[in-house]
């Protein structure tokens, strides 16, 4: 178990690090700088709470699944800066861990099923840039990948059924139901300050449970994905530093969450696209909720 989770760390820092790049100057002269300079808990400290409607599906099956209210809590550290390059641009990364739960009883218009439950908690990184309207506030448009590890409890059923269809065979070995397993995440949001430390945001979140964890294939879709957001990064770098730099806070929040989005859709067949794997778990999230920094 230890060591899934030191892989997973490993993994996970591929675009971890690709994600966030700045220029430094050495010797005069500009540098591109591929790996952040600062630390997990360098910055403000951050809690957000979320509410929203969750739903799971399965690639290629008929299974009905009902929406679930979703209740999210993430604790981690802002780090916000002026970006050199725009008038009023804002730099933005957040470092966080986080925990949520998922369950009928949330909903009040499917309340009658409160037997399916889900549980997740992880950790994850957002980064993206923004336009600052007064001190310390700026509106932000941000992309998130995360790793998390995902419990989904349906009482109702035996393993052969999801909400009230029959799943196909190979999702039964697979057996998501009343076990942990491991997964990623993507997430775009929007984050709009309201007064002093407090925020509001609205958020779209894609989380894939794995039925198993492929390590090397894994890591192979992962150096993947860090390839292509890094070639998006370098592109946004060259808005920035154009005539019109303006507008790469949104290219970015465009470039990068369609990458995500897109990827995310390619492994909704296999897991850890483009090699051979099986499907996954999937759960769409859309969620809306505060942010406070301290």
């Amino acid at each position: 178990m230890l060591n899934k989770i030191f892989l997973a760390v490993i993994i996970f820092s591929i675009p971890f690090y690709s994600q966030d790049k700045d220029t430094v100057k050495t010797k005069g002269k500009e540098k591109y700088n591929v790996f952040e300079d600062y630390k997990f808990y360098e910055g403000r400290p951050t809690i957000d709470l979320s509410y929203g409607i969750s739903k799971p599906c399965l690639f290629n099956s008929d299974a009905s699944f009902i929406r679930q209210g979703l209740l999210e809590m993430k604790l981690g550290y802002t780090y916000e800066k002026k970006y050199r390059y725009g008038k009023n641009i804002t730099k933005y990364v957040n470092r966080f861990i986080y925990g949520g739960f998922v369950a009928n009883n949330l909903d009040v218009k499917s309340s009658d099923n409160s037997d399916i439950k889900t549980w997740r908690f992880g950790i994850g990184n957002s980064s993206g840039y923004g336009y600052q309207v007064w001190d310390k506030s700026s509106i932000i448009l941000y992309s998130s990948s995360s790793l998390a590890w995902t419990r989904y409890d349906n009482g109702l059923y035996s393993n052969s059924f999801v909400g009230n269809e029959f799943v196909p065979e190979y999702y039964n070995t697979m057996e998501f139901n009343r076990t942990f397993r491991f997964g990623t995440g993507m997430q775009a949001g929007i984050i709009i300050p309201i007064q002093g430390i407090v925020n509001i945001q609205v958020q779209f979140d894609r989380t894939l449970v794995f039925p198993r964890h492929l390590v090397w294939k894994h890591i192979g879709s992962a150096i993947i994905e860090a390839v292509v957001q890094s070639a998006a990064d370098g592109f946004v770098h060259g808005i920035f530093k154009s005539s019109s730099p303006a507008v790469a806070p949104i290219i970015n929040f465009i470039f990068k969450n369609g990458i995500a989005f897109a990827l995310y859709e390619l492994r909704r067949e296999k897991m850890n696209w483009p090699f051979e794997s099986a499907p996954p778990m999937l759960f769409d999230s859309f969620k809306a909720g505060f942010s406070f920094k301290f």
